[in-house]
């Protein structure tokens, strides 16, 4: 089973470390080779080829993983309490709702910011997850933060120019608008979000009621988003169960 959790944590701003940057161009940069062998062997058309290399580098531009790393001790923090420890003697009680997880993995990809937004997290993009906004249930993966690959890039092709797809971003950077467009759902003020099968308030994993009517959860979710401040870093983490 696999769980989609809704969490936000208070991270400062932090300069990119360049060292660590320089490690992660070389990653992308032996994606784009990939790409182009793609081309070269004819996988992939001279122009379709073009496109994915392009929505690569769109991704490596708005990434900065020295920010994805304070972000993930921030979540891993939040997390604790409800994943499973499997330390050989370690003591776990109910409230373990899962035995691990990762950011984004099933939703990947749910929030769209300015590609120019660099305080976001990519996510890690279950490799057989349908479209984020079709919220499909098809397994996730557990690792966390690694760069966007060449075939993940396809997942912006949707994306208006300049945007670009995240699983974790700033509440302010989130453009709550055109992910209503995108998911089409209405006037609803936190599309896809309501459909978390919890959320974390205050270190408390919130979950519905046996009987609480999907409006009353949904209106439970939308009070909690309302009462983030927009410096938040909103974060979709999947939640597994083996």
């Amino acid at each position: 089973m696999h769980f989609m959790i809704l969490t936000a944590v208070n991270v400062p701003q932090i300069e990119e470390d360049e060292k660590e940057n320089a490690e992660v161009r070389k990653h992308f940069e032996n994606e784009e080779k990939k790409g182009r062998e793609y081309v070269k062997s004819g996988r992939w058309s001279e122009e379709w080829g073009e496109i994915k290399i392009g929505m690569l580098w769109k991704r490596y531009y708005c990434l900065n993983t020295t920010f994805s790393r304070a972000v993930f001790e921030q979540l891993e923090k939040v997390m604790k309490p409800y994943v499973y420890d499997f330390t050989p003697g370690a003591v776990n009680d109910h409230s373990s709702a899962c035995d691990y997880f990762t950011v984004g993995g099933r939703f990947w990809g749910v929030f769209p910011v300015r590609e120019s937004c660099k305080e976001v997290v990519l996510g890690e993009r279950s490799s057989l997850a349908g479209t984020a906004y079709g919220l499909v249930d098809r397994g996730t993966s557990v690792s966390v933060f690694p760069p966007a690959n060449m075939e993940e890039s396809e997942e912006d092709a949707d994306m208006p120019e300049g945007y670009v797809r995240v699983s974790a971003a700033r509440k302010k950077d989130i453009d709550w608008e055109l992910l209503r467009e995108l998911a089409n759902w209405g006037e609803e003020r936190y599309p896809i979000l309501t459909q978390a099968y919890a959320f974390i308030d205050n270190g408390v994993l919130q979950v519905p009621g046996k009987d609480e009517p999907d409006e009353e959860w949904a209106e439970r979710v939308n009070a909690y988003m309302d009462s983030l401040p927009d410096d938040a870093l909103i974060a979709i983490i999947d939640g597994g169960e083996n």
